[in-house]
């Protein structure tokens, strides 16, 4: 089978994975300023590299003062993920993809369609972790930024 083929059945599955996660969860989402939970959906594909990115990712979201949970129920949120590393020679290229789903009125998403390349795969896999658990947290706090802001225009008038 080609690459682009697998390519295009993962998107598929990926696609199919979402929309079974989000018909799984709770129907209670709070704010994006009030999630705090998470539910890590399972990552769909067979590379080799996706535990290590998955324990990479769990880390640096608690680490960026989120609790990650390992079912749907009770989450306040899902994080929907899609991976995938390849090498050519001495080069690693890793890609990822973030959708958290945070109820309807509340969706932010990640598109790292740019994938990083390096020799360093362990830095790689870090880095990708770190930018999606960083960028999570800089727009949580900008939600609850525009929010205090809105309350307090809101208040004076």
């Amino acid at each position: 089978m080609s690459k682009h083929f697998l390519k295009k059945i993962t998107f598929v599955i990926v696609l199919l994975m979402a929309v079974a996660v989000f018909a799984q969860r709770p129907t209670d989402f709070k704010d994006m300023d009030s999630v705090k939970v998470l539910y890590l959906a399972p990552m769909i594909g067979d590379d080799q590299n996706m535990a290590r990115f998955r324990a990479a990712l769990k880390w640096e979201l608690v680490r960026n003062g989120f609790v990650v949970i390992e079912k749907a129920e009770g989450a306040d949120a899902t994080l929907i993920l899609e991976f995938a590393s390849d090498k050519k020679g001495s080069e690693y290229t890793v890609e990822t993809h973030a959708n958290l789903d945070a109820g309807a009125t509340n969706r932010a998403s990640w598109n790292n369609g740019g994938a990083k390349s390096g020799t360093d795969l362990e830095r790689l896999l870090n880095d990708r972790a770190k930018f999606i658990a960083q960028s999570l947290k800089t727009y949580k706090f900008d939600v609850v930024i525009k929010k205090q802001e809105k309350n307090e225009k809101e208040a004076k008038h």
